[in-house]
């Protein structure tokens, strides 16, 4: 998963959402995922990672760069 993703840090924590990145990578590796409601082009993946165990949502799409597909992690906070 090393270098196959980008996380959108601005805007979380412009909005103060306290994640960090070892929770943001449990709830992708390890949490259910479905596609976003409202956005076609958009997954969200849900969980509880230790050590906490806060209900977990983030917010991702899919681009490609230099012919690999990336993952963008668009927001990520505590549902």
């Amino acid at each position: 998963m090393e270098d196959k993703y980008r996380i959108n840090w601005a805007h979380i924590f412009e909005r103060g959402h306290g994640i960090t990145e070892r929770e943001i990578r449990l709830v992708l590796l390890h949490g259910r995922h479905e596609r976003d409601k409202v956005r076609e082009d958009r997954f969200v993946a849900f969980g509880r990672p230790p050590p906490d165990y806060r209900n977990l949502r983030v917010v991702y799409t899919f681009f490609e760069r230099g012919g690999e597909i990336m993952l963008f992690i668009v927001t990520a906070f505590v549902d």
